[in-house]
């Protein structure tokens, strides 16, 4: 009888082990991908150097595979947090192609409106739309993961820092102007200071010249950490820099102010990029001291602005003509 009690325990615990899904998640090296397929400009050649690259992500793993994979020093093993555990796995889809987009839209932004300091011909049309909701605590069931707020107390805004800013300062009752599947209406939420919200900024782009087209490799992938590459392989497309004779892998976000956000999986990446024979890898200057062990085998350029990534390409190639 106890033979028998004990291997209905071991059989349990094993179904346990191998089935029951836990709050923990990993994050796996993925590999890299040239930025020049992701879009096609008219009359203008981009370099076939510059690479973003990409992380494979996993929820809710089992306990056994959270075991196997501490084993493995080049996957990160984490515990959910509680703000990522209320967001489902629709929520999560939502929010991946929502980075995807906005980091697209910055790019091509932040890319023409340099890119006609050197170049006036270059022209861009945009305007300002709204702020799309990221992450809400679920407790604001009314406010949806993907609505665009377009504005908020009919106040009536034209940028996105202002509006976030405002937002962010209010308490109690607050009327947010909504855009959800093509309608437009209104809707009252009650917040504190200390509830949690995570916006993109939206915005629609009218024109540009050159022409610019985006292929469908770009959602291959979600998420926004590709966006500084992005911009530098459509700037320097723009600008017509030919110099690139490597290969350079980067990742980062690129920000509403041209500033370089954060990212998940940094160590996944620069292991990535160093496995793939890279010597150049660009990064956001906040995250270094995660990768500074990787310095003996790969170059690491920390940056904070756009402009100073474009530096970064200069200074390893040189200057343009």
């Amino acid at each position: 009888m106890k033979i028998k009690r004990s291997f209905i325990f071991v059989y349990i615990y094993l179904i346990l082990m191998l089935s029951v899904p836990t709050n923990y998640y990993i994050i796996a090296p993925n590999e890299s991908k040239t930025i020049k397929e992701a879009f096609e400009i008219e009359g203008y050649e981009q370099s076939p150097y510059l690479s973003s690259i990409s992380v494979i992500s996993l929820d809710y793993i089992t306990p056994f595979m959270r075991l196997v994979y501490r084993l493995d020093p080049n996957m990160d093993v984490d515990y959910q947090s509680p703000y990522e555990q209320q967001i489902n796995v629709f929520e999560q889809i939502i929010r991946s192609k929502n980075q995807k987009n906005a980091s697209i839209e910055q790019a091509i932004i932040w890319s023409y409106k340099l890119a006609k300091e050197k170049v006036n011909s270059i022209q861009i049309d945009y305007e300002f739309v709204g702020m799309i909701v990221d992450y809400r605590e679920t407790f604001f069931d009314n406010l949806l993961i993907g609505d665009i707020i377009i504005d908020v107390n009919h106040q009536g805004f034209s940028d996105y820092e202002s509006m976030g800013l405002y937002f962010l300062s209010l308490e109690d009752e607050v009327i947010l102007t909504i855009s959800r599947n093509q309608e437009i209406f209104d809707i009252k939420i009650h917040k504190t200071k200390e509830h949690l919200f995570r916006f993109y900024p939206k915005y629609e782009i009218h024109s540009t010249y050159p022409s610019i087209k985006l292929n469908d490799i770009l959602w291959s992938t979600g998420g926004p950490s590709a966006g500084m590459m992005y911009t530098l392989s459509i700037y320097l497309g723009l600008t017509s820099y030919d110099l690139i004779n490597e290969l350079v892998v980067g990742t980062g976000t690129i920000r509403y102010n041209g500033e370089i956000g954060l990212i998940g999986g940094i160590r996944q990446k620069v292991y990535q990029a160093y496995k793939e024979g890279a010597k150049y890898f660009i990064l956001p200057k906040a995250q270094l001291n995660e990768v500074l062990d990787f310095e003996s085998k790969i170059n690491l350029y920390p940056v904070e602005t756009i402009e100073d990534a474009i530096e970064v390409i200069y200074d390893i190639f040189g200057q343009p003509i």
